[in-house]
């Protein structure tokens, strides 16, 4: 059995992050369906579901929160693209990337938490603006 094949077998999801096979190829095969609104029919394509590349953080962080965003990115696609997914193709895709980029959105909480250390450090007051604005922040 050649290395690919040993590798492709590890795709078996057991854990909810990437598997090793996923993380060497920066993400994983989907196929959604898309609807082709000009002919009015269901189209199938077979797109790469990226793990995210830490140098994407600052790309990545202003999309949380806003799921649209953050499929358009996992797809590599606009998000006019995304809004023709249908809706079960959309929803797989969300999965799974969130899936695939579990190491990566550790990351991104390690850094929001650091940046939330740095602004508590500078204004020792923040916390309590913050809670009178209605927000919370993590411990």
């Amino acid at each position: 059995m050649h290395t690919e094949e040993r590798m492709k077998k590890d795709t078996t999801i057991t854990e909810p992050g990437p598997t090793r096979y996923e993380t060497l190829m920066g993400g994983t095969s989907l196929e959604v369906e898309l609807f082709d609104h000009a002919n009015q029919v269901v189209v199938t394509e077979t797109i790469k579901v990226r793990q995210l590349p830490i140098a994407t953080y600052e790309k990545a962080f202003p999309s949380a929160g806003n799921e649209l965003g953050m499929a358009a990115l996992y797809a590599d696609k606009p998000p006019e693209w995304v809004g023709r997914l249908v809706p079960s193709s959309y929803s797989n895709l969300v999965e799974q990337g969130r899936r695939v980029n579990a190491d990566f959105f550790g990351f991104c909480d390690r850094q929001f938490e650091a940046q939330v250390a740095t602004a508590r450090r500078i204004d020792p007051g923040l916390t309590e603006t913050i809670r009178k604005a209605g927000l919370r922040l993590p411990a």
